[in-house]
């Protein structure tokens, strides 16, 4: 990560991130990852790209703890809403 903030920069680093979570190399992840924490406008993504890797090895508690981040720093991002929705729908039985 070059700490450019320059969208097609940040949309190649989740891509990036992804594809070492979907390959197990979660501390490449997370090195790429890390820059994007500090910046505001990547932090949601990051963080929800943290959650799920969280998820994937196992730690509940950490991609509960990401998520809840995410929706208390930025709630009327487009991750935080979709998680608020999932939850919605888990307590309404309909998903």
């Amino acid at each position: 990560y070059t700490g450019s903030k320059e969208p097609n920069t940040t949309r190649a680093n989740v891509m990036l991130a992804a594809a070492y979570t979907g390959e197990g190399r979660y501390e490449d992840a997370e090195k790429t990852l890390k820059p994007m924490l500090t910046n505001p406008a990547t932090r949601p993504s990051a963080l929800l790209l943290l959650a799920g890797m969280e998820k994937k090895r196992g730690k509940d508690e950490a991609a509960a703890a990401h998520l809840k981040t995410l929706q208390t720093e930025a709630p009327d991002s487009a991750a935080a809403k979709l998680l608020a929705e999932v939850i919605r729908l888990k307590k309404e039985k309909k998903l």
